[in-house]
């Protein structure tokens, strides 16, 4: 691939969204390819603009971004160490560095000291973004894409386009009652705060609305979290052949299992801990968690949005 075809986009992936859709789980599936180098979400498209001093962005880049994992610390590296001797409470921690998704401890103390040098000296937002999506793929050298996964991209995809114009574009959404009841596990068991199921629900509409309407302008592979769970063969197989890579049966079979729930968990999907990142892992929860006074809020801000996805019929559920 030449200068010129990298400078467009070509060779790069951002999976835009969603929140609590299983936008971790299709990073973890991509990264599994032999072709992909994963990225952790750097939510870059939205910090490059809404913090105008570099040094200062680049700071919280380094420290308090997913792609960081809370910087160059001795923990991180210890737990890396440590983690043949854990791949029975958590398999993910054994994954090899090449198959799962990058993150800033795994570049050598040497280029994570020349991009941060390089990122000081790029206070322009657009300019920025380049550099580090560029540096990132130059170093990790995937073959085929840099897959890149921050799920409020979803409201950044006309940005996206404009800096990277034929980078591949890929969503993952959920029924809005799962996401909403997953996010409400997560920001109140396993985040530790106050949880507003209204604005929730909003939240969740105004994602799918931006998703729709970027879809409407752009190329863009979706899949619900629903159909991934119940063939993800047959979804995995549309995806690679998306992005024209290899996708034959054994291959995409293998990623699926090392990509699922009791992979990455180490218990079977539907085995709830609310502490824990995956909580869960299923369809439809949110049945056994919504109260009829949920319902009928629900209802009332994101029922149409359930009606033109296709999840209801009608607002008789």
């Amino acid at each position: 691939m030449n200068d010129e075809e990298t400078a467009k986009g070509n060779g790069f992936a951002f999976i835009v969204g969603h929140r609590k859709s299983g936008s971790t789980w299709l990073l973890n599936l991509m990264s599994l390819h032999p072709d992909i180098r994963g990225l952790m979400e750097t939510n870059l498209f939205h910090v490059g603009w809404s913090e105008p001093d570099p040094e200062r962005r680049t700071a919280w880049l380094f420290s308090h971004s997913p792609w960081s994992e809370g910087g160059n610390n001795l923990r991180y590296r210890l737990t890396r160490l440590a983690a043949p001797f854990f791949r029975r409470s958590k398999p993910a921690l054994g994954l090899k560095k090449e198959e799962r998704p990058a993150t800033l401890p795994d570049l050598p103390l040497r280029d994570q000291r020349a991009l941060r040098r390089d990122l000081c000296r790029t206070p322009e937002p657009e300019a920025y973004a380049r550099c580090f999506f560029h540096f990132l793929r130059d170093r990790l050298a995937p073959r085929g894409y840099l897959v890149e996964k921050s799920p409020r991209n979803v409201h950044k995809v006309e940005r996206i386009r404009r800096l990277f114009p034929s980078a591949k574009l890929i969503v993952i959404y959920r029924d809005g009652r799962d996401v909403v009841t997953s996010d409400r596990f997560f920001t109140r068991d396993y985040g530790g705060k106050q949880f507003d199921f209204a604005e929730a629900v909003r939240a969740w509409k105004g994602d799918m609305e931006a998703h729709l309407a970027g879809a409407e302008h752009h190329p863009v592979f979706a899949c619900g979290y629903e159909a991934l769970l119940a063939n993800g063969v047959a979804v995995s197989t549309s995806l690679f052949r998306f992005l024209g890579l290899r996708h034959d049966e054994p291959l995409i079979k293998d990623l699926v299992e090392r990509s699922s729930f009791r992979f990455y968990a180490g218990r079977e999907r539907g085995q709830e801990d609310r502490k824990r990142f995956y909580r869960k892992g299923v369809a439809g929860d949110w049945k056994n968690h919504f109260s009829p006074q949920d319902k009928g809020l629900f209802k009332e801000i994101g029922g149409d949005m359930l009606i033109r996805l296709g999840y209801e019929k009608n607002l008789s559920w």
